[in-house]
């Protein structure tokens, strides 16, 4: 079985006290607390001499626990710490509550990877490959297209799919083309189609003209209303998502014939994989290529694509109608499970988009070589801060109604897979396993947009020309108004999540609730307790959880040569109880910092 350790005890009234047995340079935030001071969290930044820490610990008080934070900067060849004990291997697999979630996370890695390679190959199609979706401004409902879309699990085929027009704003009906709403001073206007396959009872879910509707008023708003929605809350946030631009674009160092200025938006409801699944797969998709002129599988078109199969799915908890789970009382409705996590992705999947106009299109920033876990970053952290308007739990997985932590044992969202994995590198993006990916870019970002600013840290990543983490450093520095560096800022991150419980924890320590106000919007983020959350782990491989990881993995001496570690990375290794006076002799290799919490 995994090692873990199980230090989570109450604290009393007495300061650990803390001794180093060299002159190391050491880096401070909110303070050092006095003996006196009650129970404070305490926090220092260590650096090597030599590349060693000869470490001193004491503590009056028994309940305390000491960690040190190991962490690795930009380069993915640095060596493991010093171990001198016998490695253990990890012995527990993941099992995935949401049986095809890990899947799909690769095919939305696939998919990104495509794009790269089709947007930056010099083949131009001579003519379309089947009747053009036409222009959108010419959309009404009845209307018939053929798009591209997404044809195999793990997103690297495309197959072409007719669809008709169901919704159309301002249109009254077949006929009458789509007509801008007013957003401010923009105008926009919003086309939704459904797979002809998806709407006449081919698949095991049916879209209705009802659930288009709905997906029309999540995504713009009810009439006079636009505000009250995710297209106005995500644009406040982070500014438009498509626009006028240079023609060719220079992105990067490369240019592209990318479609001219549109008002329109297009959703196109799809079984995407062609897999006919209601409650796993890819639930949606932004693919930048369909913004490009001549480009295969292009649907020249400033879109997105939902899966309607699991949109339809009408089960309270997201079960197929073939589990056991499955119960539908009254129906299809929008707080039905698939429903709310369509109306999530959305939120995500725009993110993407505006990502793709303000830092490449716009700034020329060079999009297509940037980091995918900034990007995906950025999304879940849109998610997070619409939670509480769409009414989801979001990544967080917690009651969007509650500002707190949430109780224990909790297994939604991203972080139960944080917390058994959460020293691999950020920059492997899928390495180690791509959902636990994913879920250390949400830990990282939740973190960050809790400390440095909420929705105007996001904007600034999103509107920054740099396609590395300097966006990420920048935005830092505009909220606390001194150097930062991405490497500080990852060693504040792995402190916080060890004092993620503590009510004490120092300023830039925390994942506390936070509110920002932008554009006249308040953006809110719910507090984080990275304890909290729980995975459910399967020791011999049967699909059957038989054990649980409670709690964030800790290494000891003898465990840490199985660190993952690699470029941006965190990995806890536990000092004991600092009452027992442990002495420690760490190697600490180039490349890598050293932060001792005592929590």
């Amino acid at each position: 079985m995994k090692a873990s350790l199980s230090f989570r005890r109450a604290r009393n009234a007495l300061i650990a006290l803390m001794t180093l047995s060299l002159a190391a340079s050491c880096d401070v935030f909110g303070g050092l607390a006095n003996p006196e001071d009650s129970g404070a969290a305490l926090v220092r930044f260590v650096e090597p001499v030599n590349g060693t820490i000869d470490l001193s610990l004491y503590a009056i008080d028994p309940d305390r626990e000491a960690y040190v934070v190991f962490t690795t900067g930009g380069s993915p060849d640095v060596p493991k710490p010093n171990a001198s004990l016998e490695s253990a291997a990890r012995a527990l697999a993941v099992v995935d509550v949401n049986k095809n979630r890990n899947g799909a996370e690769k095919a939305a890695a696939n998919l990104r990877k495509l794009a790269r390679e089709t947007a930056s190959s010099s083949f131009r199609t001579i003519k379309p490959q089947f009747s053009s979706t036409g222009d959108p401004s010419g959309d009404y409902p009845g209307l018939s297209r053929t798009f591209y879309v997404i044809s195999n699990e793990e997103g690297t085929t495309f197959g072409q799919v007719a669809a008709t027009c169901l919704y159309a704003s301002g249109s009254s009906g077949i006929g009458d083309p789509v007509e801008p709403l007013d957003f401010g001073d923009d105008k926009r206007s919003l086309s939704i189609y459904a797979a002809n396959d998806c709407a006449d009872g081919s698949k095991r879910n049916t879209v209705t003209p009802a659930m288009v509707e709905a997906f029309a008023l999540k995504f713009f708003g009810a009439a006079g209303e636009s505000s009250d929605s995710i297209y106005a809350w995500v644009t406040n946030m982070l500014g438009a998502e498509w626009g006028s631009h240079a023609e060719p674009t220079l992105i990067g160092s490369s240019s592209y014939d990318l479609i001219t200025p549109t008002e329109s938006i297009t959703i196109l409801l799809a079984d995407i994989s062609n897999d006919n699944s209601d409650n796993g797969g890819i639930i949606g998709y932004f693919y930048s290529v369909d913004t490009m002129e001549g480009k295969p599988n292009s649907n020249e078109r400033v879109m997105f694509v939902i899966d309607a199969v699991m949109y339809a799915n009408p089960d309270t908890e997201g079960d197929s109608e073939l589990e056991p789970g499955y119960y539908s009382d009254d129906g299809w409705t929008p707080t039905d499970y698939w429903a709310r996590e369509s109306f999530s992705t959305l939120a995500h999947e725009f993110q993407h988009l505006i990502h793709f106009y303000q830092k490449g299109v716009l700034r020329g920033g060079n999009y297509f070589d940037e980091p995918t876990w900034i990007d995906e970053l950025c999304s879940m952290q849109v998610e997070d801060m619409l939670a509480d308007k769409l009414g989801v739990p979001g990544p967080r997985g917690v009651d969007s109604t509650l500002s707190t932590a949430g109780a224990s044992g909790n297994t939604s969202g991203r972080l139960p897979a944080f917390i058994y994995s959460p020293d691999i590198s950020l920059e492997d993006w899928g390495g180690v396993d791509i959902y636990a990916s994913y879920a250390a870019a949400y830990a990282f970002g939740a973190y960050l947009t809790r400390n440095y600013g909420g929705a105007a840290f996001i904007r600034s990543v999103v509107q920054s020309p740099f396609a590395s983490v300097n966006s990420i450093v920048a935005a830092a520095e505009a909220f606390s108004g001194r150097d930062e560096s991405i490497e500080n800022l990852l060693r504040r991150w792995g402190a916080a999540v060890l004092l993620s419980d503590s009510p004490d924890a120092p300023e830039y320590y925390r994942y506390d609730a936070f509110s920002s106000d932008l554009g006249g919007v308040s953006y809110n983020l719910g507090a984080i307790n990275v304890w909290n959350y729980s995975l459910g782990l399967d020791s011999d491989d049967d699909q059957v959880i038989d054990s649980y990881q409670n709690e964030v993995y800790v290494y000891t001496a003898d465990t840490l040569s199985t660190m993952y570690g690699g470029a941006y990375s965190n990995a806890f290794m536990s000092l004991g109880d600092p009452s027992g006076k442990p002495d420690w002799k760490l190697t600490v290799p180039d490349g890598m910092f050293a932060t001792i919490v005592i929590d």
